[in-house]
């Protein structure tokens, strides 16, 4: 089971019993984040994930700043969609001044894709061919602990063990097909990479999920479906991890009642507060 207490000042204890791990949250005077989980000396994965961000002007000021003091032990940051606010403009100079800003961090960098990335962009096919050309293998600017495995048809969807902590990215955004005509390929490869690391994620001692959203739109509903009956049916006692953005406000919750195993993690907006940590 999954408990969880908010005190007054803001500090969450969320205990997975299945592990004995403990995942703790604080936040700080300078709006910084903090998540631990299990005790120090086992502690697997040490990252940071951010999104929605930059969409402001005082955000593509502060974004740097956020990059350059990241702690260099993470193992890695995570930008889990939306680097740009839905009215702003899908050009190549956009994607590639947003590279920019991130390769100033210490860590290596992985992202994946959000709706206003893609489908706020008029032409999806075009903007994501933008994206791709701009980030696919963006990580292999910086030398790794691990070995990121990508979807070939969409390098969002990635994945790489670590510690033996499976950490996997789902192309998950919050769109219809009617917006997005992409979307109908999207969800048939999306959920062929969810179902072809399922042996991975059983051989893992936890596993760790990146989408910009949840798969809560009736037109992913074949993914939530895939994702309850590994989290619930086939891996019960295995904790889930799943970090997502899009609702701009940081929450921690259970978006399955069903699967006491699995824990999500809503990160704030980029530029409400600092990358949220993982250690």
């Amino acid at each position: 089971a999954v408990n969880a207490n908010e005190h007054s000042n803001h500090l969450y204890t969320l205990v997975l019993e299945q592990s004995q791990d403990i995942i703790t949250s604080t936040t700080n005077n300078n709006n910084s984040r903090n998540l631990q989980v299990g005790p120090a000396q086992q502690r697997a994965l040490h990252f940071y994930a951010l999104g929605d961000v930059p969409y402001l002007d005082r955000e593509w000021d502060s974004l740097p700043q956020q990059m350059k003091s990241l702690s260099p032990e993470a193992d890695f940051v995570m930008h889990v969609g939306d680097l740009k606010r839905r009215s702003s403009s899908c050009t190549e100079r956009h994607y590639t001044d947003f590279a920019h800003i991130m390769q100033q961090s210490l860590v290596p960098v992985l992202n994946t894709i959000g709706d206003n990335d893609v489908v706020e962009c008029g032409d999806s096919f075009e903007a994501y061919a933008l994206w791709k050309s701009t980030f696919e293998g963006f990580d292999d600017k910086w030398t790794k602990p691990f070995v990121v495995t990508r979807q070939e048809a969409r390098p969002e969807n990635f994945s790489f063990s670590h510690n033996n902590v499976f950490v996997i990215s789902l192309h998950v955004i919050h769109a219809s097909f009617q917006e997005d005509p992409m979307l109908y390929s999207v969800v048939e490869d999306t959920l062929a990479w969810l179902l072809a690391h399922q042996d991975q994620m059983s051989q893992a001692k936890a596993v760790v999920m990146f989408g910009h959203t949840f798969p809560v739109h009736p037109k992913y509903a074949a993914i939530k479906t895939a994702l309850m009956e590994i989290v619930t049916v086939h891996l019960p006692n295995t904790p889930f991890l799943y970090i997502q953005g899009e609702k701009h406000k940081f929450v921690v919750d259970n978006p399955i009642p069903e699967a006491d195993n699995l824990l999500r993690v809503i990160v704030d907006k980029g530029g409400i507060a600092d990358p949220l940590e993982v250690v």
